[in-house]
């Protein structure tokens, strides 16, 4: 990447003077929104470059801009024509995301110039992070719960799985809905959908023979297919412990599946957080926790935000609960550490609440501070060190340096 082609912040009350310090290293208006538009929203987590000297942004209006790290400097700007709901993902010198329009885009990190044509295009939006499968396949989900993975190499689809290909073919169905962002490890992807499946697929050899591409059955081995949310695992459960009201049941995988050395870290609305065997889906352990988040991983510990306000850390290896913290939550997002997961001690969880940024103590939970902009925050943004990347739902972007 060396050689790459008003008001600010509130601090909320009640801080001492030997509180720690929150730092605006700068303010840069990217993505404002339109007149008299009504709770705008900026949902997609900036990503730090490998080298941690440059930030990807995506914007609900659809742009993607490169900016310096260091003193916030625009070095490109695209606009792909629909906009972005998750984190755009960095490969060597490949940018991927997608987009509200349904497409996925492959682009030069150092120019931001298109490298697949035409790009692939579905007809859900791709409100998912992209994820790579290796270096030859990159797989998303859909917002009409469509599974797809595309030949990085060409741009070409290589299968979905949907109902209309199964059917077709006189397969077994294999329909799944929701488009939380798979999670890979090694050859294996790890998919949840809206009624309450998780999934450990794999892109199977034929997927890259001649004739494969839509709609196309053989282009995923599935390896196990496991009820975790649907309705009726849910009953099942409610004899044991309290889950969803009747009148409010929400079978859909809202956390992303995610791999760690004890297990796939899942969840959904109704069931909290729980960790999946990897080699058959059992269930290893649960967390009661309404609407989980996708997990931030430190060693051994997962921190998790949900719906009703609390953040958790949880031993990966027990499913202990090591603390549990209560802060004001309107939506949720995946938390972001500051530091290093190997320093829990001295690292610092940052959470989003579609309001306030809220900064915790990662070892014990404490809350150490709080910031406020105008519009709030619908993600907490990106790390590098002690530096945090985020931007707010007014399409600000801000380098927040956080001091204990």
């Amino acid at each position: 990447m060396a050689a790459l082609c008003g008001v600010l912040l509130a601090v909320a009350a009640g801080l001492g003077a030997a509180d720690p310090a929150a730092t605006i290293a700068f303010r840069l208006p990217l993505d404002p929104p339109a007149i008299f538009s009504y709770r705008p929203q900026q949902s997609a987590a900036p990503v730090v470059t490998p080298d941690a000297r440059h930030v990807l942004v995506g914007t609900a209006s659809g742009l993607l801009f490169l900016v310096t790290s260091d003193s916030g400097k625009v070095v490109y700007e695209r606009d792909l024509g629909g906009g972005v709901s998750a984190a755009p993902v960095v490969s060597g010198d490949k940018v991927f995301v997608g987009t509200e329009e349904g497409t996925v885009h492959m682009l030069s990190l150092c120019d931001g110039k298109e490298l697949w044509d035409p790009v692939p295009s579905f007809k859900g939006a791709v409100r998912s992070k992209p994820v790579l499968v290796g270096e030859k396949a990159l797989v998303v989900i859909d917002d009409r719960s469509v599974l797809h993975a595309i030949d990085v190499g060409r741009g070409k689809l290589l299968g979905s799985f949907d109902e209309h290909s199964f059917t077709e073919r006189g397969a077994a169905p294999f329909t799944r809905y929701g488009y939380s962002a798979p999670g890979v490890d090694g050859d294996e992807i790890f998919a949840g959908f809206e009624d309450g499946h998780v999934v450990r697929v794999s892109v199977s050899g034929a997927a890259w023979g001649e004739g494969a591409g839509k709609d196309d059955v053989r282009a995923f081995d599935v390896d196990w297919d496991v009820g975790l949310c649907g309705l009726a695992e849910l009953r099942a459960l409610s004899a044991q412990r309290q889950v969803c009201p009747s009148t409010r049941v929400f079978s859909d995988v809202d956390s992303s599946p995610t791999p760690t050395r004890h297990g796939v870290l899942t969840g959904c609305h109704c069931r909290g957080a729980v960790m999946l065997d990897p080699d058959s889906g059992a269930v290893k352990f649960e967390v009661p926790l309404p609407g989980p988040s996708a997990p931030t991983l430190a060693t051994d510990t997962a921190f998790i935000a949900g719906t009703g306000g609390d953040v958790v850390a949880i031993d990966l290896k027990t499913g202990r609960t090591r603390w549990t913290t209560r802060v004001s939550i309107s939506m949720i997002s995946t938390p972001v550490l500051l530091g290093t997961p190997e320093d829990i001690g001295g690292a610092t969880v940052v959470v989003a609440s579609g309001g306030d940024l809220y900064f915790l103590e990662a070892a014990a939970g404490t809350i150490l501070h709080s910031l406020r902009a105008y519009g709030g925050f619908s993600d907490a943004g990106a790390a590098s060190g002690r530096s945090l990347f985020t931007l707010s739902n007014e399409g600000v972007f801000y380098r927040i340096d956080f001091h204990r």
